[in-house]
């Protein structure tokens, strides 16, 4: 008898571990290093047969002109065209994002859990050398200058969102805690929720605490995505 694997198994297998994160203890939470990627929350929808309000609706949202429509726009093509499935996963809501960590046993961030994991150096050494002392809080993720961010999308090689991972890591060894894609957080403000952290979109001021912004949470746009916390290592799995 002969067994034959489907191929959307192979498929998942080789796309959720393309581009695992790892979990860093801050205190008394985990949290991801880095942001939720294409490969990962493709994989989560289509475990539960599920589909984002992007793609339900047809497209997403860009600052242009004002804010502006953009038809076939979602996770899977986040300016319109099949990409890197290494990419943060964006274009997606807050209940979206907060399904998905939860699904895995987690939750969005607070403001107050991001601020401890981005700003003051928890871990006592990193995977690699760095000059962060430990107890010490910075105003960037990256420390006392604005390095290693993909910020000022029109600036640098990427004309916009980078793989997870494509610049050092930085406080507390965590990736993209400053630039690349905003990251919604639990903190509402009537319909609105706190995003983290700013993206390619923005300068460097963004990233610090003071940039933090609210957006309504069934918006969905190019520049917002997610990574998840913890109180305990995670059981479920994609």
């Amino acid at each position: 008898m002969r067994f034959v694997i489907p191929f959307f198994f192979i498929i998942a297998v080789l796309l959720s571990t393309e581009s695992s994160s790892k979990l860093i203890k801050i205190d008394n939470f985990y949290i991801q290093d880095s942001e939720v990627t294409i490969s990962n929350f493709h994989v989560y929808l289509k475990k539960h047969k599920k589909k984002t309000k992007a793609q339900i609706t047809g497209g997403s949202y860009r600052w242009g002109a004002g804010w502006e429509l953009k038809k076939k726009w979602s996770y899977l093509s986040p300016f319109g065209k099949k990409t890197s499935f290494n990419l943060p996963a964006v274009h997606i809501t807050w209940n979206e994002a907060r399904s998905y960590c939860q699904f895995l046993g987690g939750d969005l961030p607070t403001k107050k859990q991001w601020k401890r994991a981005a700003y003051t150096q928890i871990l006592k050494s990193q995977s690699k050398p760095t000059n962060f002392k430990k107890g010490r809080t910075y105003p960037y993720p990256s420390g006392e200058r604005a390095e290693e961010m993909n910020l000022d999308w029109e600036k640098d090689k990427f004309m916009g969102l980078s793989p997870v991972k494509s610049f050092k890591s930085g406080i507390n060894d965590l990736y993209d805690m400053g630039g690349n894609a905003w990251e919604w957080g639990l903190d509402k403000r009537g319909k609105e929720r706190i995003t983290l952290g700013a993206s390619f979109w923005y300068g460097p001021e963004k990233t610090k605490e003071s940039g933090f912004q609210f957006k309504d949470k069934d918006f969905h746009v190019v520049y917002i995505g997610f990574r998840c916390v913890f109180t305990s290592v995670p059981e479920n799995d994609l």
